[in-house]
């Protein structure tokens, strides 16, 4: 008589198959629920893109789906589950203003199980004004000031107008700061998503220094080296290397602007990545010494 021995890990292994095939019945059911909320023309436009491969990379972390659809331009789409009220909830940042082609595309991946998990941070909201809030923070002087210089510019002079990016621009200082933890998760998040790191925030950091604002400019720094090296980034030379001596700039004039308390903290932070060997990064070691 032969006896079958399953070990502990093979108990455990075998549970989880069956609670990964629960969970993808369970979500099944809730899409299969919903479905009908499309039209029938956007059914069929959504099951060309699926079967044309438009749908690109699909990212599940716990009960959230975020994938790229591919369509006259790149659109990201985001669907969450709900599995108590057995709900779903569909985002899609194409124009369309009701449920779309992409986000059908997506739910038929979904469904197929062609979707990749990983385990994303917590999306921080941006802290934000109106602009009548922003305006009301701004000393009626300088606001003044601000006004006048626009028309003595301009060819006439009987009115204006502002371009409300250029206006919160120029009166960054007087705009809420964000956390560290908000630049962090976000850039995580999109370099877990996209697998590509990217440095696009020199202008941003231009203008919060101009502003005086070194304490944010500094979390911006921060959070993408360490974004870098914790989705193993950092020794990607070839996308990183033109671009430490861009931060080193950035980081040496926050240092020499920046109060005693901010500068502590960015020593205590340099002392860390010297502790850790310069994450193995003689790139990075050369940057940090340079400041």
């Amino acid at each position: 008589m032969e006896i079958d021995i399953i070990g502990k890990y093979d108990c455990d292994n075998f549970e989880n198959r069956i609670n990964e095939k629960l969970e993808d019945e369970i979500i099944n059911k809730i899409i299969d629920k919903n479905i009908n909320n499309f039209q029938h023309q956007i059914i069929k436009r959504g099951e060309d893109y699926y079967k044309a491969g438009n749908v690109s990379q699909v990212i599940k972390n716990k009960n959230t789906f975020i994938a790229k659809v591919e369509g006259t331009d790149y659109y990201e789409v985001k669907i969450t589950i709900d599995k108590d009220s057995k709900n779903l909830s569909c985002n899609c940042t194409c124009p369309c203003e009701f449920s779309c082609k992409h986000e059908y595309a997506v739910l038929l991946a979904i469904k197929n199980k062609k979707y990749i998990e990983k385990e994303l941070k917590e999306e921080i909201v941006k802290n934000n004004i109106t602009l009548n809030e922003l305006i009301q923070n701004i000393p009626a002087a300088e606001l003044k000031q601000y006004i006048l210089k626009k028309i003595f510019n301009k060819n006439f002079s009987d009115y204006i107008v502002l371009d409300f990016n250029d206006f919160e621009v120029d009166f960054l200082k007087y705009l809420p700061s964000q956390s560290y933890e908000y630049y962090y998760n976000n850039l995580y998040n999109y370099v877990m998503i996209n697998d590509e790191i990217r440095f696009d925030c020199k202008y941003i950091i231009k203008d919060l220094i101009n502003s005086e604002k070194y304490e944010e400019a500094f979390f911006i720094i921060k959070a993408f080296i360490e974004v870098a090296n914790d989705t193993k980034h950092l020794k990607k030379i070839e996308i990183l290397i033109s671009k430490y001596s861009e931060i080193a700039l950035f980081l040496r004039i926050i240092f020499r602007k920046s109060n005693d308390i901010l500068k502590n903290n960015i020593k205590d932070w340099l002392d860390k990545i010297t502790r850790n060997n310069y994450y193995d990064s003689v790139y990075l070691e050369d940057m940090i010494l340079n400041i």
